[in-house]
């Protein structure tokens, strides 16, 4: 079908300002990343002739996260409306201890019911047989303090060892990881699709800013990153946690020169902020192969479940 006049100024109407997102009466069309399409592929592959429909749910993916904008290069529509007929289920849910249980429905991270602080440390040491978890009150030197949940953005720096009534139960307690390099704070957020690691994004900080101020970030090949069995493991971490779709971030500590598993992203924004509008698109451009596979893999899942 060849779009319209009308369609393609509607189109057009949404390009100039990469602020088109549209999410009325819990429906919605992802046009956050249109500038780096062709008018007519927007028309064809967006919400004008969707592609296919996915159910997000309980949570709406916002604009700046990568399922929104991923759905949106690809043609894929996205609905919050469980009674509304889709193709895919996708569990969405930014506070899992919540929402414990998903519909009984085959679909995009539906087994993961734990991405606490607690359970990233129980898994990491699983998987790569040294700990991340300390007890602060018998460690010597610098640990850091987090809240347990997720989406909670607490943590601080604290010297151990503690004093007993100063540790908290709803606080999880790590080794201090340096990861200084070239005066900044390297921190490395690992993109997981589907058992893939499509890309990683090296994101740099200033050594006593926030851990949110990051500064810049860039896109790096996992393989000029990670080791083999290091990608492996990382993987193997994913799978552990029941994870099909998810952003987990690690840091390699300068000292020992290991890697570190320290958080894992269900629900992630991205790519990072920090990059170049023509940076952002090539990054979901890469990022594209692995997440139609993992769409298509779901669906296959639940074509074959029991009605």
């Amino acid at each position: 079908m060849i779009p319209t006049l009308a369609v393609m100024k509607r189109v057009a109407a949404v390009l100039p300002g990469a602020r088109g997102a549209r999410l009325r009466d819990g429906v919605g069309v992802g046009y956050e990343m249109a500038p780096f399409v062709p008018p007519t592929r927007i028309a064809l592959r967006t919400g004008l002739w969707p592609r296919l429909t996915i159910l997000a749910w309980p949570d709406r993916p916002s604009r700046y996260q990568a399922l929104f904008k991923l759905c949106a290069v690809n043609g894929y529509r996205i609905t919050t409306r469980p009674e509304e007929p889709h193709d895919l289920f996708w569990y969405s849910c930014y506070h899992l201890d919540q929402h414990p249980s998903p519909p009984p429905e085959p679909g995009v991270n539906v087994r993961c019911r734990d991405v606490s602080k607690r359970r990233v440390g129980q898994v990491f040491e699983e998987v790569f047989g040294y700990s991340l978890t300390v007890d602060p009150t018998r460690h010597e030197g610098l640990l850091v303090e987090k809240a347990d949940t997720n989406h909670s953005f607490e943590g601080r720096i604290v010297e151990g060892p503690m004093r007993p009534e100063d540790v908290r139960r709803d606080r999880v307690y790590q080794r201090f990881i340096d990861t200084t390099e070239g005066g900044q704070a390297l921190d490395l957020r690992v993109p997981i699709y589907g058992g893939t690691i499509p890309v990683v994004y090296e994101k740099r900080r200033p050594i006593d800013a926030d851990l949110k101020d990051v500064r810049t970030a860039r896109m790096a090949a996992p393989e000029a990153v990670f080791t083999d069995r290091e990608r492996a493991n990382i993987l193997r971490f994913a799978e552990a946690m029941e994870l099909d779709y998810a952003e987990i971030d690690v840091l390699r500590d300068k000292g020992d020169g290991r890697i570190y598993v320290v958080d894992a992203n269900n629900t992630p924004a991205g790519p990072p902020k920090q990059m170049s509008r023509a940076e952002i698109a090539q990054a979901l451009h890469l990022l594209s192969p692995a997440f139609t596979a993992l769409v298509e893999a779901a669906r296959e899942a639940r074509g074959r479940s029991p009605a």
